[in-house]
């Protein structure tokens, strides 16, 4: 009982999490970047091989972890979501350079602020936000300088 208290939501969840569930966790826990579901399948096949997953059960299993709030998803305007691990309770906003498609994550969420108004003035019940900011990085402006 005592090994239960002292584990975090997300290790407790995680040992009852599907096979292929832990699998998805383990691509973005050991590569460290936003992942496409297509990239996930890749990578996986190409160390699990035939003992992977398939392209839809990895859908599957993204779908499950955005559930339990274990992965949220990245819209880098391209119509491909990418996915990142976070704490259950957790999210981010990003950076995403429109030319090279990289991605800073900001460390701290410039729209709680914002919401405390909304719900002030206008007394609206917020239950989620999206917010990501779109524009150059600076390896893409010198060489779009050097063009």
């Amino acid at each position: 009982m005592e090994a239960k208290q002292s584990m975090s939501q997300s290790e407790f969840l995680r040992r009852r999490l599907s096979r292929n569930c832990n699998l998805v966790l383990n691509v973005l826990d050991e590569t460290q970047k936003l992942m496409s579901a297509q990239e996930i399948y890749l990578w996986l096949k190409d160390r699990e091989g035939e003992d992977g997953p398939g392209l839809t059960t990895i859908y599957r299993a993204i779908d499950m972890l955005i559930g339990h709030e274990l992965l949220q998803s990245v819209n880098f305007g391209d119509g491909e979501k990418r996915f990142e691990r976070i704490e259950p309770g957790e999210h981010h906003h990003h950076l995403i350079c429109v030319r090279c498609r990289t991605s800073v994550r900001l460390e701290s969420c410039f729209v709680d602020q914002l919401e405390q108004r909304v719900r002030q003035i206008h007394d609206f019940v917020i239950h989620s936000h999206i917010f990501e900011i779109y524009g150059m990085c600076q390896n893409c402006l010198t060489e779009a300088n050097l063009d």
